[in-house]
């Protein structure tokens, strides 16, 4: 299947313009370590959202997460999803069980809910857009939640697609009907953490999920930058192929077998399952 080259169904309000740097004035992004002051940042101050579970309701419920296994090989079936609880140095061992499986992947804090990684706060501490072993995934409370351990692929990765929802499918498809009967991302980030017993909110399909940081997903960018190409597995990744991450703070890991069908980034063969495993420092 050749690649879907991503298409604007509107034409925009506005151009944009991008100041060029002038000498003197360009700012160039580092990785300097934060201060000691905003690592310490508690929890408590992020504010709290309209229809997210109160803090204290969160702290309760994660009290009663079921924590992972230790070695135990779960399935993540194709176009489902799954959640796993890590405890603060825990490692998670995400394996491509067939090769060509992208995987939406989310982590967010335990007891507190509210704090995610983010892709976009990532960005500004790592200083590019595709996180590299080593890197520190961060959250919006600007800490790290996890550190890239391992990556055997070619490590092409993305971070600049949402995850799909039913309302792509609404506009891929033309039916409404099928749309809401096609499994999403989002929908299998609800499910999956319900399956823990925790709730983001009490309406998903309003919710705005957090940017997943898409794994072994190929995107590229086309016309000299302008248009966003979403392209089959990249070459050289293989069945087996894994990446690790140190869980940082304690929290809940998610993981969807992106259930999309409707374009090459699964392969010729559409979803399928991938598996994790949890292990011990």
């Amino acid at each position: 299947m050749a690649s879907i080259v991503c298409q604007s169904t509107a034409a925009p309000a506005f151009v944009r313009r991008i100041p060029v740097a002038r000498p003197g004035r360009a700012a160039v992004c580092t990785t300097a370590q934060p201060s000691q002051r905003w690592q310490r940042a508690p929890a408590a101050s992020v504010r709290h959202r309209a229809g997210l579970a109160s803090r204290a309701q969160a702290a309760a419920t994660a009290e009663a997460v079921k924590p992972a296994v230790v070695g135990q090989k779960v399935v993540v079936p194709g176009g489902k999803g799954k959640a796993v609880a890590l405890k603060k140095g825990q490692i998670l061992k995400i394996t491509n069980t067939y090769g060509e499986q992208v995987v939406d992947f989310w982590a967010f804090g335990l007891p507190d809910l509210q704090e995610v990684m983010s892709m976009h706060h990532t960005h500004d501490t790592i200083c590019r857009l595709i996180p590299q072993v080593g890197d520190e995934l961060i959250t919006n409370l600007r800490r790290p939640i996890l550190t890239f351990l391992e990556d055997t692929g070619p490590g092409v990765h993305d971070t600049t697609v949402a995850a799909c929802d039913n309302y792509l499918y609404e506009r891929q498809l033309g039916d409404k009907e099928a749309a809401w009967e096609h499994d999403s991302c989002t929908r299998n980030l609800h499910n999956a953490l319900g399956e823990l017993g925790l709730k983001l909110t009490d309406n998903w399909t309003r919710y705005l999920p957090p940017a997943p940081f898409n794994l072994w997903m190929a995107v590229s960018l086309t016309n000299e930058g302008s248009q966003l190409s979403w392209d089959p597995p990249a070459e050289g990744q293989k069945a087996g192929d894994y990446c690790t991450f140190r869980a940082e703070l304690d929290c809940v890991a998610v993981m969807s077998a992106c259930p999309h069908d409707l374009s090459p980034i699964n392969g010729p063969d559409g979803p399928k399952d991938v598996h994790f495993e949890v292990f011990d420092a």
